[in-house]
């Protein structure tokens, strides 16, 4: 009897290819916003950034996924904290256009969060809010859904992927592209620099095509069998 080999049919082959080229940088994950973290194993540190401040909150770890409906980010801080953390989202990737956090040259930022709490960041620090398309008539709609401002070292946020800014402002999705820069900062008492964080860029991750593949390796090898035998 001859040894069966697995042999993938041209289709099948780029199907595979196809799907192999479809991959992102980001990580496809489901989270849920409740002060629990473990469904965040698995999601890389995408960001570390040193013990360096104690005028405000100082991060320490920052951890990106998203699924089809929510841009997930978890913070993790060197100490506990209440204070907020501002979010800014370069969604083209252009420091030149966007407002420039800090005047540092590093990000324009298009859409800004302190927390839970959103602003359009086009034309200056804040010029209005965002909206989610859920719930377009309701004020602040554009708000993330944020884990507890009780004091801890951990903090949890989801951002609907299509929310998009005030049309009375100026119409425009928040994520008109699948990759986008972020950049994330505390403030002092003063309202001046305690911490920033590198900007990452950040591609939206899909969803592995598991089961697709196992059908296609499946046919690849019963055909493969049938043909040895």
């Amino acid at each position: 009897m001859k040894r069966c080999r697995m042999l993938l049919p041209a289709g099948a082959l780029a199907a595979l290819a196809l799907f192999a080229g479809a991959a992102r940088a980001g990580t496809f994950a489901g989270i849920s916003i409740d002060d629990v973290y473990t469904d965040w194993a698995g999601v890389p540190e995408v960001i570390l950034d040193p013990d360096d401040t104690t005028t405000g909150p100082d991060i320490a770890t920052v951890q990106i996924a998203n699924d089809n409906t929510y841009l997930y980010i978890r913070l993790h801080y060197h100490s506990a904290d209440s204070f907020p953390t501002y979010l800014a989202i370069d969604n083209d990737s252009n420091t030149a256009t966007g407002f420039n956090i800090f005047g540092l040259g590093i990000v324009g930022s298009e859409a800004g969060y302190a927390d839970d709490f959103d602003f359009d960041q086009r034309a200056g620090f804040n010029i209005g809010t965002l909206k989610d398309p859920v719930r377009p008539t309701e004020p602040e709609s554009g708000s993330a859904s944020l884990s507890s401002f009780a004091e801890s070292t951990d903090r949890e946020m989801a951002i609907r992927l299509d929310t998009t800014f005030d049309p009375f402002v100026g119409p425009g999705d928040v994520f008109p592209t699948d990759t986008f820069r972020l950049l994330f900062y505390s403030l002092d008492s003063s309202f001046g620099q305690a911490d920033i964080t590198v900007p990452v860029q950040y591609t939206l991750a899909v969803p592995e095509p598991t089961s697709i593949i196992m059908v296609l390796l499946g046919a690849a090898a019963a055909m493969s069998v049938r043909r040895e035998l």
